[in-house]
């Protein structure tokens, strides 16, 4: 079941800003723009009021948001429960690495572990390899594929790959 539209939705009524709500669902703005569009063309109303400065929900958008909120919380919960059932591993991890990182050994890690665990969503970001370790330990990412600091922070481990 595809709630993409539902989920970009409440992330943009949270942020109220196409550039920051478009990274977090990890496409352009003039993408959530367009899947905004075709959600309000499909429940018929207009769901923010939107300039080049500024981003509201509408009365209407409000009560959408409490729906979207609700269906995608409900989904989740019994889609849990069913995969627990089923024993399979599942959820989402967020990963950071360099650009270099992802071309270089990043495909065969993650063929590997899509392979053993498709129902885990894994969302990856690249950027500076000094930022790695920060990301991580501010809570930005699960994990991160980088350098070892001569100490780690409490709570990181590391291992070598």
């Amino acid at each position: 079941m595809d709630n993409r539209l539902l989920k970009q939705f409440v992330t943009l009524a949270e942020a109220l800003n196409f550039t920051r709500a478009s990274e977090r669902c990890h496409i352009s703005p003039s993408a959530l723009s367009r899947s905004i569009r075709q959600l309000e063309e499909e429940v018929g109303s207009r769901l923010f009021d939107r300039d080049n400065r500024s981003v509201e929900l509408t009365r209407e958008g409000q009560r959408f948001l409490v729906f979207a909120r609700d269906s995608l919380a409900q989904w989740d919960a019994v889609r849990n429960e069913l995969m627990a059932e089923a024993g399979q591993l599942q959820g989402e991890v967020s990963m950071y690495c360099s650009v270099t990182a992802s071309y270089s050994f990043l495909f065969d890690l993650l063929s590997e572990f899509r392979r053993e665990h498709p129902q885990v969503e894994i969302k990856l970001h690249t950027g500076d390899p000094e930022d790695a370790m920060r990301r991580v330990v501010s809570g930005e990412e699960d994990l991160a594929i980088g350098a070892r600091p001569a100490t780690l922070p409490r709570g990181i481990a590391f291992k070598p790959i």
